[in-house]
Parts: C-alpha cells; sequence; structure tokens
C-alpha cells in the first residue's frame, strides 16, 4: 500500500478495457489534483487560471463554473466518454 498525503494527489484513468494509467500527481488535495487532470488531460488546457471557469460575452469577465464529480466514500470521479474514468482517492490511499 502506498500513502499519499493531502496535499499530493495521484490522478488515474481507468479505460473501457479495464486498464488503469496513471495520469499524473500534483501537489495539491485531491479535488485540484482531478481539475487539473480534467483540464490538463481531456481538455488540453494548461492555463490555470482559468480552470472552473467560463467566458461571460455580456460582461467580458470569467465567472465561476465548478466542474461536477461523482462520488463515492473514498473517490472522486470525472466520466470520460462513453466507458472511460478519471479518478483520484480522496483520502490518500492507494492500493497497488
Amino acid at each position: 500500500m502506498q500513502a499519499q498525503t493531502r496535499d499530493n494527489a495521484t490522478v488515474f484513468l481507468l479505460s473501457d478495457n479495464g486498464e488503469r494509467t496513471e495520469v499524473g500527481s500534483w501537489g495539491l488535495s485531491p479535488r485540484e489534483a482531478l481539475v487539473c487532470a480534467v483540464y490538463q488531460y481531456i481538455r488540453n488546457d494548461f492555463q490555470t487560471w482559468n480552470y472552473e471557469t467560463v467566458w461571460d460575452k455580456e460582461t467580458l469577465e470569467r465567472k465561476p463554473q465548478p466542474l461536477e464529480f461523482k462520488e463515492t466514500e473514498r473517490l472522486l470521479i470525472y466520466p470520460h466518454g462513453d466507458n472511460s474514468t478519471l479518478f483520484v482517492h480522496k483520502h490518500g490511499l492507494l492500493v497497488n
């Protein structure tokens, strides 16, 4: 078993064929790490100051728009594609 601290989270991709792949590790909380993985891995967006915001054409400003995750007792999950998901362990434990 590998322990992770609250400020170091690893995000994984579980593909539709059941393979688990490490997407990346961030020195952030699990939720913040999953947000980074979604924007960087799925949306190819590395403008970190714009994460979880959208451009408002009326006010010409960025407005908050938090990502929605599915949550279990141990995981935060972001569905990706038809059968794949990105996930991170909420409580910092990862069983290899």
